[in-house]
Parts: C-alpha cells; structure tokens; sequence
C-alpha cells in the first residue's frame, strides 16, 4: 500500500488504523493523534513527502508492546462527534462562528500604513534623498 493510500485511510471514521511494516507498527496523520491521545503518548514524527506535497505525520512502535501486553488498544475511542451549531459560534451558520472582523481590519491596514510609513522615513534618513524632490 502506498503512502497516498495510507494517508486517504488516516482520514476515515475509524478511531485510527496500524500497518505493520517490518518490526514495527505505524500510523500517519490524524491516526497518529488520536492514537497519542487515546492509547499511548508516543512520539509524532513530521517528515515532507515531496510526491504528496505536504508534511506527513507518522508513529510507530515495535510490534512487541502488542504482544507484550504494554498496550491496551481496546480502550481507543473515536473522536466525539463535532458540535450541533458548527463550533465556536453556537447556533448561528455564519462561517467563522459569527466573531467580528471589521474592527480588526481597520486595525491591521492602520498598522500595515504606519509599518510602511516608518519604512519610507528610514530610507530617506539612510540614503540622505528628500522626499520633496
């Protein structure tokens, strides 16, 4: 099985799904989370996968934890379903949850125009040119 495949697998609404692959046991992306959280906190590795495009993460540990008993893999859980209301917004469906953002624009093109504006003025001090030419 391939990588694409195996990160298309980590997707699904299984708690989370394990290859074997040699001596070890692994599971990428979201299955490595939700193991970490609901099994054991091992460590998540991150390594860019140039034919995907992206980071992978991935765990993995020896096949011997399984059958040495140091894992309880029957305690695992799917992740709880997500809100009713859609997140943090509540009952309204506006994208975002409804938080307001006018305020915070205005406030980042005022900062963004200063930034430029300090910008401009250390030029001019460094290079000795008039703005009024």
């Amino acid at each position: 099985m391939t990588i694409t495949k195996k990160i298309l697998c980590s997707n699904d609404s299984t708690p989370f799904t394990l290859y074997k692959e040699g001596l070890l046991y692994k599971c990428y992306n979201e299955d490595a989370i939700v193991f970490t959280k609901s099994v054991k906190n091992y460590k998540v590795n991150s390594k860019f996968i140039k034919s995907l495009g992206a980071a992978v993460f991935s765990l993995d540990f020896p096949v011997s934890e399984v059958a040495k008993g140091n894992l309880s893999l029957a305690s695992a859980q799917a992740p709880p379903p997500p809100p009713e209301g859609g997140g943090a917004g509540g009952s309204n469906n506006q994208p975002g949850g409804g938080a307001p953002i006018g305020s915070c624009v205005a406030l980042l093109l005022t900062l963004a125009a200063t930034y430029g504006m300090k910008k401009l003025r250390d030029y001019y001090k460094k290079t000795g040119e008039s703005i009024e030419e």
